[in-house]
């Protein structure tokens, strides 16, 4: 079984054309399966006036599909925020009769360059996306849960797509950073009740231990002890090219991790701070509970700019 999450940014009628309907919030859920493979498609229904709708989504992608019908300052920041969180796959579409040649300036050196110019057939873009690999994580299950409710009957239900391993019925699973530890009761994917979710899949789990009071977005579902919660780290930062700002001490920015977006304190900083396109070590002191891992990447948010809103990005050591 294959899983893959895309993020469709730019016209939520295409992502509504490429699955079924689902989970309906900031963030919109459009799910499709075909044999026994499987694939999510994420809008950020609140972007550009909620910049954390479109942190979610590529949080959650494996890649993206980009809509461009205008050349303005959202795309900018879009491509920005694709490049930063890491998006390498995925397919372009241009509208309004605007070329390949013009929006190549605007995806230079980013990991946009990787991404394939496409037609806008729903259908021809839905085989396209499912011919993308997806390799498997192996490892402990991880589960960023971004959607939780009570069920009449059932109990706690979360939702959200498994970003490693396999997560499977009677699993003893810790909610990071709560420290609350629950059972997984049962499972179902697609809307239908199976034993194990793999890798990629979008899953719903119905707990036992925990409730929605303790659970938020960007909880993690993972085995006891899996991941660390620390309350500073010193992470290798690049500071955005076309970011405005300064890193510098005593400065706050908002760190995404996962689904998880909390504030941070900037400690420590290389010389007089980072400026923008320049590199170095940042102390991070977390005003909230960060669940993480090395190798996990860290995206800081300047959400009170008029401007650009990522400062840049780094990888927890």
């Amino acid at each position: 079984m294959k899983g893959l999450t895309v993020a469709v940014l730019g016209d939520q009628a295409l992502a509504a054309a490429l699955g079924k309907k689902g989970t309906v919030s900031d963030l919109s859920f459009f799910n499709l399966k075909r044999g026994d493979d499987g694939c999510t498609f994420i809008h950020p229904s609140r972007y550009p006036e909620k910049f954390q709708s479109l942190a979610n989504a590529l949080a959650m992608a494996d890649a993206a599909v980009l809509v461009v019908d205008k050349l303005d300052r959202e795309l900018g920041e879009t491509i920005v925020a694709l490049d930063a969180f890491g998006i390498a796959r995925g397919f372009i579409i241009l509208r309004n009769y605007l070329s390949m040649d013009q929006l190549r300036p605007y995806v230079a050196k980013t990991t946009l360059e990787e991404f394939r110019f496409h037609d806008s057939d729903s259908a021809a873009l839905t085989d396209s996306i499912m011919e993308l690999p997806a390799a498997p994580v192996d490892g402990p299950a991880r589960v960023p849960v971004d959607h939780f409710f009570d069920v009449k009957g059932v109990g706690t239900v979360a939702l959200g797509c498994v970003r490693r391993g396999t997560v499977r019925q009677h699993d003893l699973l810790e909610a990071f950073p709560t420290g609350k530890r629950a059972t997984v009761r049962s499972i179902q994917v697609h809307d239908e009740g199976v034993r194990e979710a793999p890798f990629g899949a979008r899953a719903g789990l119905a707990l036992k231990g925990v409730g929605v009071s303790d659970l938020d977005r960007g909880v993690v579902l993972a085995p006891p002890g899996s991941l660390k919660v620390p309350e500073r780290l010193d992470v290798p930062f690049s500071a955005g090219r076309y970011w405005k700002g300064l890193v510098r001490k005593e400065l706050v920015l908002h760190v995404a991790c996962g689904l998880r977006i909390v504030p941070a304190r900037v400690d420590s900083v290389d010389g007089e701070g980072l400026r923008p396109g320049t590199t170095g070590k940042v102390g991070l002191r977390f005003e909230r509970p960060l669940p993480c891992e090395p190798g996990d990447r860290l995206v800081g948010l300047d959400l009170d700019s008029k401007g650009l809103r990522i400062a840049g990005h780094g990888i927890c050591p």
